[in-house]
């Protein structure tokens, strides 16, 4: 999906001297170059032609900024009575993911859950998902709710209510999980928890409760992977019930991932006096994994840190690029860090879910090295945008 060097590096070079010398009234030809790469997209039918008119249409798109918001809405809305606006309301998300959306695009986006075709509500859904909009919550959960979906239609809907947060959030999520289901299920559960964020795990924790050793088994496998600290009372009170061998390793594991001192000790007495061998060997590793020395911050500045988290975020990265962020993170990174969580089940590639694994328990050795209690700080760590409740 990349544009070849040299092409991208001539338009962006094209597009960077024209911006800076036109003015408010001269900017109409800039913003229409724009909307011709984005018709090209629109109008691109084999694979090939889709994808460098998709990178044409990004690196524009990435230039122009909010210059083009206001014709894209308008492209949105008009294409949207013809049932055809899916590539517009694409662009538009794009646009609006550099700056803070204005109220006319989210209407717009908002607007379009309800257009004739599918096409388009999926990717206003996607959209709002993606830009955190929590006034959209009650939309996306309504189109969720449908009958009939199109096929293939669930999994975007519930990532983008996931990603608008709140209690509708947490709701769908909690009847998706209860469900049950097969392989494919257990990942769209994994990836709509993670990019639900820290936030999910009282769901899945609740979860533990269910009479379906798979359902039990993705939950579990859930709080391994979000790490959350505060979890671990939760994965105890239940580690004991939990009947099969495997699913007890599971939350070994993530008893282990949270890092928090109490599920250190939990890990010790799990490992003298559970039942299974297996699990007795596998706390008594992790246990001792825990009491080792945490690794020392290097020295990698708050800049190259966040910058490493932020593309990290787009798209998977070389080793060095999370090595650094492991050895240079700290409790001030904590915003980006989050957020970069929440946006890694956007990526899609086969290595999002070991990134954030790593990147889950970075942020528990943080918190958990600021206090015994793993507590993130109050009043700074959260969405840009507000919630449904």
């Amino acid at each position: 999906m990349r544009l070849r060097a040299p092409r991208k590096a001539a338009l962006v070079v094209a597009f960077a001297l024209a911006w800076p010398m036109t003015s408010r009234a001269q900017q109409s030809p800039y913003v229409a170059a724009v909307m011709r790469r984005v018709e090209r997209l629109d109008a691109a039918r084999d694979a090939a032609a889709f994808e460098e008119a998709r990178a044409e249409a990004e690196t524009a798109l990435g230039l122009a900024g909010s210059a083009a918001v206001p014709e894209l809405i308008r492209q949105v809305l008009a294409h949207a009575e013809r049932g055809d606006a899916a590539t517009w309301v694409w662009a538009l998300g794009r646009a609006c993911e550099s700056v803070e959306p204005t109220s006319a695009a989210v209407a717009a986006l908002r607007s379009t859950l309800r257009a004739p075709d599918w096409e388009a509500r999926l990717a206003a859904a996607s959209a709002l998902g993606s830009l955190e909009r929590g006034e959209a919550a009650p939309d996306l959960e309504q189109l969720l709710r449908d009958r009939p979906l199109p096929p293939q239609a669930e999994a975007p809907l519930l990532l983008a209510l996931a990603g608008a947060g709140g209690d509708r959030a947490d709701a769908a999520l909690a009847r998706q999980l209860a469900m049950g289901g097969d392989a494919a299920w257990s990942r769209l559960i994994l990836a709509a928890s993670l990019r639900r964020g820290a936030a999910s795990w009282r769901v899945l924790a609740d979860a533990l409760e269910s009479p379906d050793d798979r359902v039990r088994a993705t939950a579990a496998t859930g709080l391994l992977l979000l790490a959350e600290p505060a979890s671990w009372c939760e994965m105890a009170e239940h580690f004991g019930s939990e009947p099969l061998p495997a699913n007890r390793r599971i939350l070994a594991q993530a008893l282990a991932a949270g890092q928090s001192p109490a599920a250190r000790d939990m890990l010790a007495f799990v490992a003298r006096v559970d039942s299974d061998e297996s699990v007795r060997e596998a706390a008594a590793i992790l246990h001792q994994g825990l009491e080792s020395a945490p690794p020392q911050a290097g020295r990698v500045s708050s800049r190259d840190v966040r910058d490493g988290l932020e593309a990290l975020a787009r798209e998977p990265q070389p080793a060095p690029v999370l090595e650094s962020v492991e050895a240079g993170a700290a409790h001030v990174d904590l915003p980006v860090l989050e957020r970069t969580l929440r946006r890694l089940p956007l990526r899609g590639d086969p290595g999002w879910m070991s990134d954030h694994a790593r990147l889950a328990q970075l942020r528990a050795r943080i918190l958990c090295a600021s206090g015994p209690d793993c507590e993130p700080p109050r009043g700074r760590v959260g969405r840009r945008t507000k919630t449904a409740s």
